[in-house]
């Protein structure tokens, strides 16, 4: 079992890397809320669940290349971990998706007269 200090150690490396242009995280084929990276010896899963009864939470997935899960961090909205986890979670969704760059296209071409 990974704990819980290892998933706040990997999540901020995580995130440093993404930050860093490191990381290409891309979307799942099969699930619209989350996002997968492929490491040489590893995979990492992660997605936001906004469920309408319970706080919203972001789970994050360690796998082996066969797919097996080696761990999982479970962090819900309120949390001491919830900003690292929300905050990652958000990065791996704009590498993945390349909103920023969108967003920037539009405003570029609102600018023009």
């Amino acid at each position: 079992m990974i704990p819980a200090t290892k998933f706040r150690e990997i999540a901020q490396g995580l995130l440093d890397k993404t930050r860093a242009g490191k990381l290409p995280w891309e979307r799942g084929q099969t699930d619209t809320s989350g996002f997968h990276v492929h490491l040489p010896g590893s995979i990492i899963r992660i997605e936001y669940v906004s469920p309408s009864t319970e706080p919203d939470y972001v789970v994050t997935g360690f796998h082996n290349l066969k797919g097996e899960e080696a761990g999982r961090w479970f962090v819900r909205d309120g949390e001491e971990d919830w900003e690292l986890a929300s905050t990652l979670y958000k990065e791996a969704h704009k590498t993945a998706t390349g909103w920023d760059k969108v967003v920037a296209d539009i405003e570029r071409f609102l600018s023009e007269k």
